[in-house]
């Protein structure tokens, strides 16, 4: 059975390597977009979340500063502030639990910022507001509840200050996955590169072992037996190049044989041209014929001597 052309055979070693390369290069890039595309959502949700921790902030600024205009001046202007600021901490606080859904460690973190916020207002901010409402705004400046205020006011800025450097510190977790994931992206783009580049060198070596030296055997041998060398030519594989050499070296042993047979009939005919003796005609007859059918065995009957 002949085995497979040499042309299918490095179609086949390219096809192989190719498809490798592409298999290589399209489950890298089907694996980082996915993870890309999950890391763009986090992004975009951290940033929304720090956006919100800055306005949460804010919030906690406007109620502070609205509380303590109230006390300089007890009117009720100067308590627009603080109702402000109010209203956007629980809109704040409201937007950012569907936020950390995402990021249970944050939502930790959120609570505590809410129950020191709960506690400074519940303490200090309404406790104080009743006061100057009440006209005791002596007793809402005394020094005691304005150092018990700051107090729980620097609870709620250190609670919210943790939360705003670990939404930070998520964001910046997050950069460093997807420059991770683009490194591993041309990572395997540069293995795909090698694999296919390794296809392309293993076709030419191989084109090299089975076309380029198998010819050039051939072509030595051809001009070995031009110069009139009895060598034969290669034909050890089961392939074009290895048919070529098996019918060259029949075409070869063919020739050969002519010539041979030539040679024995040219001798045979200048011995028989000149002898005289039957003896000698039959001796070289039997020689001629057995260098051109190698008998067992043979002998001459000559039936007319004249």
């Amino acid at each position: 059975m002949r085995s497979l052309s040499i042309g299918v055979r490095l179609v086949a070693v390219l096809l192989g390597f190719g498809l490798t390369a592409s298999a290589i290069e399209g489950v890298s890039f089907a694996r980082t977009s996915a993870d890309l595309s999950a890391l763009q959502a986090r992004s975009s949700a951290l940033l929304r979340l720090n956006d919100l921790t800055h306005r949460l902030a804010e919030s906690i600024v406007d109620q502070h500063n609205g509380v303590r205009d109230y006390i300089l001046t007890g009117s009720a202007d100067a308590l627009k502030g603080y109702q402000d600021g109010r209203t956007l901490e629980g809109e704040t606080f409201g937007e950012m639990a569907a936020i950390a859904d995402a990021f249970p460690a944050v939502a930790g973190e959120i609570e505590a910022v809410r129950v020191a916020t709960y506690a400074w207002r519940l303490r200090y901010l309404d406790a104080t507001v009743a006061l100057v409402g009440a006209g005791q705004r002596d007793e809402a400046r005394s020094s005691v509840r304005l150092a018990g205020g700051a107090a729980r006011f620097h609870d709620v800025t250190v609670a919210n200050d943790a939360l705003e450097e670990h939404v930070a510190r998520l964001s910046r977790s997050n950069l460093s996955d997807v420059d991770r994931i683009m490194r591993d992206r041309a990572s395997m783009f540069v293995i795909g590169l090698v694999v296919a580049l390794a296809g392309a060198l293993t076709a030419v070596w191989l084109l090299s072992r089975w076309v380029v030296r198998p010819l050039a055997r051939l072509l030595a041998t051809a001009r070995r037996v031009e110069s009139g060398d009895d060598v034969p030519f290669p034909s050890d594989s089961d392939d074009e190049i290895g048919r070529l050499g098996g019918a060259l070296e029949r075409m070869r042993e063919g020739l050969f044989s002519q010539a041979t047979e030539a040679s024995v009939v040219n001798r045979f005919t200048e011995l028989t041209a000149f002898v005289e003796a039957d003896g000698d005609v039959a001796r070289a007859t039997l020689d001629a014929l057995e260098e051109l059918v190698d008998p067992a065995d043979g002998a001459i009957h000559i039936s007319n001597r004249s």
